[in-house]
């Protein structure tokens, strides 16, 4: 399945998710990758649906799930790229206001913080 056709698919399927029934295929797969550690699978998806538009509970479950899971796991080799997107994507910029510290490393944390406080 393309990039373009999986990411059309999660979003309708956590457009509509209720946390009483099973997680859509679509955010396990995510998952997996996530797991598996294959975070350049996962920052591709991340990156094209964060400039899809987005329903707001959509958004933020982008942003509080993959987003953020990428960052806790992977944040020092991808704060860079997350800098760059969100200098040049208001989009991806508004993303990053989803995303809660968890597990993110201090420094990358900190330069999240900074690329929110920028103008």
């Amino acid at each position: 399945m393309k990039l373009e056709e999986f990411a059309t698919e999660w979003v309708r399927a956590i457009e509509h998710f209720d946390q009483s029934t099973e997680v859509p295929w679509t955010e396990s797969f995510l998952t997996d990758l996530w797991l598996k550690g294959k975070h350049e699978q996962l920052w591709e998806f991340i990156v094209y649906t964060s400039q899809l538009d987005l329903p707001e509970n959509v958004a933020g479950y982008l942003a509080a799930g993959p987003l953020e899971d990428l960052l806790a796991s992977a944040g020092p080799v991808f704060i860079e790229r997350v800098e760059l997107l969100a200098g040049s994507s208001p989009k991806f910029k508004s993303l990053l206001q989803g995303v809660w510290r968890n597990e993110i490393e201090e420094a990358v944390w900190l330069r999240m913080q900074a690329i929110l406080a920028s103008g």
